[in-house]
């Protein structure tokens, strides 16, 4: 399931982006990636089912990142995304983006056979206020080992992205020679 909200956690890795001017008169000055990796969600709601364009999306409250890393642990229950803030005028105005996760090249493909290959998102965020993008594995199927490439964009303009590795699953096999 995808995931999007807009929590309160800050950590420094700076991505700068081309300025774009929006038809609001907005210029993105920059794009501030906060924190990536695997967080602890609170507080969800579910926002719609898996459709033909997407898997299902759940909003939470707040998340809270226990693990700062773009190698992610794939196991059920594990969730993972980034966080980042669109530096600009007027704070707190409202501003559509887009997120998109890109999945590793052979899709998720869900029991009805169904295939992702990606997923796209319209999201309100607020000028200046940290905003959140992620995933999380609720379902076995949903575990795909490889590269899963987040994006922020506005209209055609990438502002942010960040590539985060899905490690496959450990294996609970018995050990040679024990019994």
């Amino acid at each position: 399931m995808r995931i999007k909200k807009f929590p309160h956690f800050v950590l420094l890795t700076l991505l700068l982006t081309q300025p774009i001017a929006a038809s609001e008169e907005i210029v993105v000055r920059a794009v501030e990636i906060t924190a990536y990796g695997m967080f602890s969600e609170y507080g969800r709601q579910f926002d719609k089912g898996y459709s033909e364009q997407a898997p299902g999306t759940d909003t939470l409250d707040y998340i809270r990142f226990d693990e700062f890393t773009d190698q992610i642990t794939g196991s059920l229950g594990i969730s993972f995304g980034i966080e980042y803030v669109i530096h600009s005028t007027p704070r707190g105005k409202p501003f559509d983006v887009t997120g998109i996760i890109h999945y590793p090249p052979a899709g998720l493909v869900s029991p009805q056979g169904q295939i992702y290959t990606r997923s796209e998102e319209a999201i309100e965020i607020k000028i200046g206020e940290k905003s959140f993008y992620g995933f999380g594995f609720d379902e076995p199927w949903e575990i795909i080992p490889g590269e899963w490439k987040f994006e922020i964009r506005r209209n055609d303009v990438l502002l942010a992205h960040k590539t985060l590795t899905v490690l496959p699953q450990a294996t609970d096999k018995p050990s040679e020679g024990s019994e």
